[in-house]
């Protein structure tokens, strides 16, 4: 068996700050897909002060090797961090609405975004996922006075004949358009095959 040998000419670098931070992100969005709250961190069983979070999220920024984690502020103004190796920006927009414990906010966002990117209604039922931190006993309740309250006009509710219900937004789609959408995949989908 050969000896290994060190080369004394190569340097050797411990990980900085930034990226034991950014493999900790990276972690935990693979394995609990989760964000990581910036608020807390802790170095060396200390948690960080405002100040030093800020030096860290800015470290982390200008780290090449950090370019994956990505920053995120709920409207409160909390920052948390995630990856784009493991967490789709999409699921991570959607962790970001379920952090902020609005379920209006939640459920608007969500249909608002679906509605103007694929564009499709969304179903009602998909909110009973623990992903979005909602009441799944709530959620149609929910569904229902959300397209009452003024803020959230845009969203309309639209029932399949299956009664399914589904949400979507009339800055993205039309009427006609999203109850269309809606019977086709609650029942023509299904007489096709």
């Amino acid at each position: 068996m050969a000896e290994e040998t060190i080369d004394p000419t190569v340097e050797t670098t411990e990980p900085t700050m930034a990226q034991m931070t950014a493999e900790l992100v990276r972690e935990r969005a693979k394995t609990e897909a989760k964000l990581t709250p910036v608020s807390a961190l802790a170095y060396e069983g200390q948690m960080l002060d405002e100040t030093q979070q800020q030096e860290l999220l800015d470290e982390i920024q200008a780290d090449e090797q950090c370019a994956d984690v990505k920053l995120m502020r709920a409207s409160a103004g909390t920052a948390y961090l995630y990856s784009t190796n493991s967490m789709s920006d999409t699921y991570a927009r959607i962790l970001l609405r379920a952090e902020d414990g609005n379920p209006y906010e939640t459920m608007a966002g969500t249909v608002r975004e679906e509605s103007e990117t694929y564009p499709r209604p969304t179903m009602v039922g998909m909110f009973k996922d623990p992903t979005f931190g909602l009441d799944p006993d709530q959620v149609e309740r929910i569904a229902k006075e959300i397209v009452q309250l003024p803020e959230y006009s845009d969203l309309q509710l639209v029932e399949a004949s299956t009664g399914a219900i589904y949400l979507y937004s009339d800055r993205h789609l039309d009427k006609d358009l999203a109850e269309s959408l809606v019977e086709w995949d609650e029942v023509g989908k299904y007489k096709s095959l």
